[in-house]
C-alpha cells in the first residue's frame, strides 16, 4: 500500500489520509468498500483467512474478478475506486482508445472478456479502474489491457 502512496500522492492528503478501516458491519459478500480516503475492510471476512483466500480465488478463476489475483488485490481494487474518485477520470473513454471501439455495449464485453466481469457490472464504468488497479498491482502478469490502462491513466495524471 505504501507504494501506491508514494507513486500517487493525492493519497497522502494530511486532512484526509488514506485509512484502512475494519468494519464489522459489511454485508457477508461484501470483501471492502471505498469512501473517499476511508477504506472499509469487511472484518468478518478476515476471521478466517484461509476461507477468504479460497473465496477469493474461486471467484478470480471464474473470472468474476481479475485474473491472477490474490485477496490481497482487494486494497488495491479499493484504492482505485479512491484514487477514481480523486482524479475524476473517464474510465470509459480510455478503455474504449485502449480497445479502438465506440460502442458502449461493446466496450462493456469486452471488458468481461479482457479485465474481469466485475469490471462490466455497472455501466458508468466505476469498476474498471479499481479492477486495473488490482489485476495491475497484484498479478505477476498483468494483461494487455490492464497495462495499456495504466499507460494511458499515468499519462493524463501526470498532465494535471
Amino acid at each position: 500500500m505504501s507504494m501506491l502512496v508514494n507513486k500517487y500522492p493525492i493519497l497522502n492528503d494530511e486532512k484526509k489520509p488514506l485509512t484502512l478501516k475494519l468494519n464489522y458491519y459489511m454485508e457477508d459478500e461484501e470483501f471492502a468498500q471505498a469512501k473517499g480516503h476511508i477504506i472499509d475492510i469487511n472484518g468478518k471476512a478476515l476471521r478466517d483467512k484461509e476461507l477468504l483466500k479460497s473465496d477469493y480465488l474461486n471467484l478470480s478463476k471464474n473470472g468474476w474478478f481479475t485474473a491472477n489475483t490474490s485477496y490481497r488485490a482487494i486494497v488495491k481494487h479499493e484504492i482505485g475506486h479512491t484514487i477514481h474518485d480523486l482524479y475524476k477520470i473517464d474510465t470509459i473513454s480510455i478503455s474504449k482508445k485502449i480497445l479502438n471501439i465506440d460502442s458502449n455495449k461493446e466496450l462493456f464485453v469486452l471488458l468481461k472478456n479482457n479485465l474481469s466481469t466485475y469490471s462490466s457490472k455497472f455501466f458508468d464504468g466505476s469498476e474498471i479502474l479499481a479492477e486495473v488497479f488490482a489485476e495491475f498491482y497484484d498479478s505477476k502478469n498483468p494483461r494487455e489491457f490492464s497495462l495499456k490502462f495504466m499507460e494511458e491513466f499515468d499519462k493524463i495524471i501526470k498532465r494535471r
